[in-house]
C-alpha cells in the first residue's frame, strides 16, 4: 500500500483488508485536492488524498496554469508562497473577453495594489510545493498509486474501497457533507470570499 511519505498512524488490519477511518476523504491528488486538503489544516480533521498516479506522475504534467492576485492570496495563507514565488510569472497587463462578445475588459497594474494583475506558473511547480506541504500536514495521509472501487454510503458515514499496490483497504467513516461542512468555517485559510456581478453581451 502506498502511503505518503511522512509517519501516520497505521490502519487497523481486518482478515484481508486495512480499515482506516478519516473525516473526509479527497479523491484526486492534483493542484485542487491538494490545496482543500492545505485548506483543512487547521479544520480538526483528518483527511485521506486517494490518487491513482505516484507523486513523481502528477507532479510531472507540461502545463501551465494563469491565476489571479486573489488565488495567490490563498497559496501566501495555505504557506507555499515562498515555494512557489521565485518560479512565477508577472503579468503587468491581461485583456480579457467572453466568446464571440465584441467587449474586451483590460486589467492594468494601476489599477491594482498588488504586485500583479494575474500570475502563470508551470504545473509541476505548484505541484511540488503543494506536495511539500501536505506531507508536513499530520492530519492527511496520502494513499498514491490507488484506485477508488467502490462507495458505499450508509445514514452515518461513507465508506470507500481502494486498491492499492494490489491491496484492498477500506476508509470508512467518512463524515456526510453536510456533517463536515457544520463543522468548518468557510474561511479557515483566511481569505474572505467576496462576489461581482458582471454584465455579459
Amino acid at each position: 500500500m502506498a502511503i505518503s511519505q511522512t509517519p501516520r498512524p497505521q490502519p487497523q488490519a481486518t482478515s484481508h483488508r486495512l480499515t482506516a477511518h478519516y473525516d473526509l476523504a479527497i479523491v484526486g491528488g492534483g493542484i485542487v485536492g491538494l490545496t482543500l486538503a492545505c485548506a483543512l489544516q487547521r479544520s480538526g480533521l483528518t483527511v485521506a488524498i486517494i490518487e491513482a498516479q505516484t507523486l513523481a506522475q502528477t507532479a510531472a504534467r507540461q502545463r501551465a496554469y494563469a491565476f489571479s492576485p486573489m488565488s495567490a492570496r490563498i497559496f501566501r495563507k495555505l504557506g507555499i508562497w515562498d515555494r512557489v514565488g521565485p518560479h512565477i510569472t508577472h503579468f503587468q497587463r491581461v485583456r480579457m473577453s467572453d466568446a464571440d462578445c465584441p467587449s474586451v475588459v483590460n486589467f492594468r497594474l494601476s489599477d491594482t495594489p498588488h504586485e500583479a494583475v494575474y500570475y502563470g506558473a508551470e504545473h509541476p511547480v505548484l505541484m511540488r510545493a503543494l506536495q511539500e506541504r501536505v506531507q508536513d500536514l499530520p492530519m492527511v495521509t496520502g494513499w498514491y498509486e490507488a484506485k477508488l472501487v467502490n462507495v458505499r454510503t450508509t445514514a452515518e458515514a461513507v465508506c470507500l474501497t481502494v486498491d492499492a499496490d494490489g491491496q484492498h483497504a477500506r476508509a470508512g467513516t467518512v463524515c456526510p457533507y453536510q456533517q463536515i461542512c457544520g463543522q468548518l468555517d468557510v474561511l479557515s485559510v483566511g481569505v474572505y470570499r467576496q462576489t461581482h456581478r458582471f454584465s455579459r453581451c
